[in-house]
């Protein structure tokens, strides 16, 4: 292994790039607002940064694909959030692929793979520059820095040789010039200010050692280093552009209609399949591609996602949507109540809850003091007497078989979550679950849909970790519910896509009674995927969530002390506060690998999951990004989407502990609202004719 020694860059060097740019860009666009598209990487946020440091404004254009995570996306939004410039978020439909396919070969002359899929999204983006009103757009297209395994292995075997085959036609790929073809077409003129003699000349100063150290693209972050920090782009490598957009799996669906693929090539992966369909269709006459093609599909984004904010709220709030008492639930595993709270956020009315845990129903009835509830173990009502005792239970609490809507449920996950030991601790004895110990808890949820099969609501809902779905406990619950003819399918929500500032992926189960299934046209169980609500584009971030909170503080400065008596103080010590990400130890100490719940939270960014165990005092969690702390009672319940003056009760750890353990409201508000607007309401009427 070499030990040689890589000096920095000359900061005279950066500075002739820094000045470079600025002219060039200042040439081009005089301007006062400028167009950028926003790759996610370096490349085009340098060009963004060389206007922002002009004084321009700038607009910031990317993309994702209907209802598909972007992380290039992402990156932009973020980087234009700390910025402060104008963002357009673009979608690109995933529906008329195969017109599309055909568009792209026929009319755009695609004749390779990449080309086809650089094109896409392009097209779509283009339009919305145009619609902006731009007829020039700055990109980052061309860098000249070696970049990908080829560029590295050339410039490492021939720095020289590498940079002297740079020019227009070598750093123009096929791609980027149907790209700026396209454009023109249109009347908007790209841009690509890295492409240039003058660049060159400036790189040929440092050596290929110095281009990807310390980090991947070194000179490019060192023009605006610390804007660079930032937005979190000094150490985030590249990816490729057919990866982390989606791109890459859209047009292989092609391959599986015999009408297009009709070479019926099957051998090989996916690239080399679609690469040679490509190849074949290219050469083939108009006249072979099958009827039913429109190859002038309309340019039109996709459904646009909702954009849901943060909304602080308070108990009165709740109290006036759930006294419209649209539906009626009969909730167990309720906990301190953050799915009861989300069911009246959706005009419900709770007819029953049920949980065992003493501090859990304290906390719950000093919320909603007039909600009946039974606290109790859910096996003391299933396991007494069989269906008889169970249906004389609920008719004892005025609730009669199939004479509700919703029967909610959230059985305990920790047999279920990553930290969970699968089968053993199903049926292990005595584990700790709160402030109690249980017997077999993976095994709760056949109680709850004993439950169900007996008492015959509408609809079911269960929650549960999104690891639930591999075990063949949770796989077997679902199996007894379908015997007794509900339909039932699952799907994952994300608090952040519904206003809550925290990244809390949920595993939620939707089953229909069969007479309900019929009376709204539901056959087949994929159809109950269109009931999940359609999140926010928009993802709350903890600055957004803590903005005006009132912070305790005697509990701040216990947390902090708390946290200096802690092993891990040092090490939290050691990430730098106010980071522009999340932050590990893994991010400030190489090859790290232990204390991976030790993190830094950004204001920047939503929460990571808050956990039961991780808020606790003395213990190794998500920790303030301004503070060596985790978060008060007051910050947590912001960040859980719950109401301003929600009342949680017990010791500090306990109050945590419930925070950690609650569904946040907001995903069952827009959760119930549609299964209210889709099933409920039209079968407001529909009684239950089976046996009671």
């Amino acid at each position: 292994m070499s030990d040689k020694v890589i000096p920095p860059i000359n900061p005279n060097i950066i500075d002739e790039f820094r000045t470079y740019f600025e002219n060039q860009i200042g040439e081009l666009f005089p301007e006062d607002k400028v167009c950028v598209l926003l790759s996610g990487g370096i490349d085009s946020t340098l060009m963004g940064l060389v206007c922002h440091h002009l004084g321009k404004k700038v607009v910031g254009v990317s993309y994702q694909l209907e209802k598909e995570e972007n992380i290039d996306c992402v990156r932009s939004s973020n980087t234009s959030d700390l910025m402060g410039w104008d963002f357009h978020r673009v979608i690109v439909p995933t529906n008329q692929i195969e017109d599309w396919f055909f568009h792209l070969i026929y009319e755009q002359k695609c004749q390779k793979k990449t080309v086809l899929e650089i094109l896409y999204p392009f097209i779509f983006m283009i339009h919305k520059v145009n619609e902006l009103g731009f007829t020039k757009v700055i990109t980052g297209f061309g860098n000249p820095l070696p970049d990908g395994r080829s560029g590295n292995v050339e410039g490492r075997k021939d720095w020289e040789g590498y940079l002297n085959q740079i020019n227009y036609e070598w750093s123009v790929t096929d791609g980027t010039q149907k790209c700026i073809d396209y454009g023109k077409s249109i009347g908007v003129d790209l841009h690509l200010p890295l492409i240039d003699e003058r660049v060159v000349d400036i790189i040929r100063k440092i050596s290929f050692d110095q281009v990807n150290h310390p980090y991947e693209k070194t000179p490019w972050k060192r023009i605006y280093e610390d804007d660079v920090r930032k937005v979190g782009l000094m150490d985030v490598r590249k990816i490729s552009l057919q990866k982390g957009n989606g791109v890459q799996n859209l047009f292989p669906k092609v391959l599986k209609n015999p009408k297009i693929n009709k070479p019926n090539y099957s051998k090989g992966n996916n690239i080399i399949r679609l690469g040679s369909l490509i190849k074949w269709w290219s050469k083939q006459p108009k006249k072979r591609i099958p009827k039913y093609i429109n190859l002038n599909p309309q340019i039109k984004e996709g459904n646009q996602p909702p954009i849901i904010e943060f909304e602080r709220y308070t108990l009165k709030d709740v109290k006036r949507e759930s006294d419209k008492e649209l539906f009626s639930v009969v909730t167990t595993f309720s906990g301190g109540g953050g799915s009861s709270t989300g069911y009246k956020l959706g005009g419900g009315k709770i007819l029953l809850m049920n949980e065992f845990i003493p501090e859990g129903v304290n906390t719950y009835l000093q919320n909603y003091p007039d909600t009946p509830y039974e606290m109790v173990d859910i096996r003391k009502i299933t396991r007494r007497g069989g269906r008889e005792y169970v249906v004389d239970f609920f008719k004892s609490k005025g609730i009669e078989v199939g004479g509700f809507d919703i029967l909610d449920g959230s059985p305990p996950c920790s047999t279920f979550s990553t930290a969970g030991k699968g089968t053993q601790k199903n049926e292990q004895k005595n584990v700790k679950y709160s402030d109690t110990t249980q017997d077999r808890i993976g095994m709760l949820i056949h109680d709850f849909v004993y439950i169900n099969n007996v008492m015959k609501p509408k609809v079911c809902i269960i929650e549960n970790v999104p690891s639930i779905k591999s075990s063949d406990v949770f796989q077997y619950s679902l199996e007894r519910m379908r015997r007794w003819g509900y339909l039932v399918n699952y799907s994952t929500m994300c608090s952040s896509n519904f206003g809550v500032p925290q990244r809390r992926r949920r595993l939620i189960v939707i089953g229909i009674r069969p007479d309900i299934c019929k009376s709204i046209g539901i056959k087949h169980e994929e159809e109950i995927l269109d009931l999940y609500p359609e999140g926010s584009s928009y993802e709350p971030t903890i600055g957004d969530g803590l903005d005006g909170v009132v912070v305790d503080e005697f509990e701040r400065k216990q947390l902090l002390l708390n946290s200096v008596k802690q092993s891990t103080y040092e090490l939290i010590k050691s990430i730098p506060i106010d980071p522009s990400t999340v932050r590990g130890m893994g991010t400030v100490r190489e090859n790290w690998t232990s204390d991976f719940n030790l993190i830094r939270t950004s204001m920047y960014q939503p929460s990571p999951t808050l956990t039961q165990m991780g808020q606790q005092m003395g213990r190794g969690g998500c920790f303030h990004p301004m503070e060596d702390r985790v978060f008060t009672i007051n910050e947590l319940k912001r960040l859980m989407g719950l109401p301003d003056d929600y009342i949680l009760t017990g010791t500090f750890n306990q109050r945590s502990e419930r925070c950690g353990r609650m569904v946040t409201p907001p995903i069952y508000k827009y959760l119930s609202q549609s299964i209210y607007e889709n099933v409920l309401k039209p079968t407001k009427d529909v009684e239950w004719e089976g046996e009671k």
